[in-house]
């Protein structure tokens, strides 16, 4: 057996030449074997088939691709949301516009004000089951739509406060 000292610090260290493996194997105060856990993961992924390798990869490979399309839908879906959410308030507006050139079928005259504008815009909309609607005169929920819609929006308070603390036109 050859031995032989080094002396680093405030510890001496031995290593021992003679091993079966032909490795250096420290030995000594203190002292621990370099890198240990290098050792174990070789043996580990050694001991690993081609086979497994390659069934470990394609799954990782899997999940990744799976994650970057859910966040592909998910961006996509997003703006699509807000595409459709634009194009409503625009063709609301257009409407509205339209309306007001027109006159009031209560009086046959003008508009005189908003308000009746607005009345008779919530009036005439065709509302779908998931759709409702309601205006606002002078900060507060003056007009609803009509009595046949079941879905109430006015009548919830966190959605009506967002809307009425809103300075100038929301659309449009």
């Amino acid at each position: 057996m050859v031995a032989a000292t080094a002396v680093s610090g405030p510890t001496t260290r031995r290593w021992d030449t003679a091993t079966t493996d032909h490795r250096v194997r420290w030995r000594g105060a203190g002292a621990a074997d370099p890198a240990p856990h290098h050792r174990s993961r070789r043996r580990a992924l050694a001991r690993l088939t081609v086979q497994t390798r390659v069934i470990v990869t394609v799954w990782v490979l899997t999940a990744v691709a799976l994650a970057f399309s859910g966040v592909v839908l998910y961006t996509q879906g997003e703006a699509g949301a807000d595409r459709a959410i634009a194009a409503d308030g625009q063709q609301a507006v257009a409407a509205l516009r339209a309306l007001a050139n027109q006159p009031d079928p209560a009086t046959g005259a003008p508009f005189a004000d908003p308000s009746a504008l607005l009345y008779t815009a919530l009036q005439r909309l065709s509302l779908a089951p998931s759709e409702g609607a309601f205006a606002l005169v002078d900060g507060s929920v003056r007009w609803q739509a009509a009595a046949s819609v079941t879905l109430r929006p006015e009548a919830d308070p966190d959605l009506v406060a967002p809307v009425v603390g809103q300075r100038g036109p929301i659309l449009g």
